[in-house]
């Protein structure tokens, strides 16, 4: 199997937007509330996927990152970050992901890089906070979801 350089990439490229695919679609059926024969997106991701709410977290806001970086211009094909770059990334401030985006290159740099980018722009007891927010408000919508069950 002798396969070009360029087909090879390509592969790898394919393989790094699979993330920010699987991210967009599962923000879509939970905002879209598409999950209808579940009574909730956790179950429906519980049942059909077996994934547990941390990765499918994890998925959707690494997928926000990079539609971020996208939209603003700050991507090109080859430069996508890497699921777990994206993850690190998801803390910020949209305009403070595109600011470690000026200056990196994320193919050449590696998720420790990337964190202590992160966290010069956002100190650690920060990091803990919006992690919490973003977790308060899952929580809220699962509250939701569950007076509107019972009701």
């Amino acid at each position: 199997m002798n396969r070009t350089l360029i087909e090879l990439e390509r592969v790898i490229q394919e393989g790094q937007e699979s993330y920010v695919e699987t991210g967009r679609a599962l923000r879509e059926i939970r905002d879209g509330r598409l999950y209808k024969n579940y009574n909730t997106f956790e179950e429906y991701r519980e049942k059909r996927w077996g994934y547990d709410h941390s990765t499918i977290k994890s998925w959707i806001r690494a997928s926000e990152v990079v539609e971020n970086l996208r939209n603003n211009g700050h991507l090109s094909g080859q430069n996508t970050p890497t699921i777990t770059q994206a993850r690190e990334l998801a803390v910020l401030e949209p305009d403070q992901q595109i600011e470690v985006a000026r200056s990196t290159d994320f193919a050449n740099t590696t998720v420790k890089k990337v964190l202590e980018k992160v966290k010069k722009l956002k100190p650690p007891a920060e990091i803990s906070k919006k992690q919490t927010e973003t977790e308060e408000k899952t929580l809220e919508q699962w509250l939701a979801e569950q007076v509107k069950k019972i009701a």
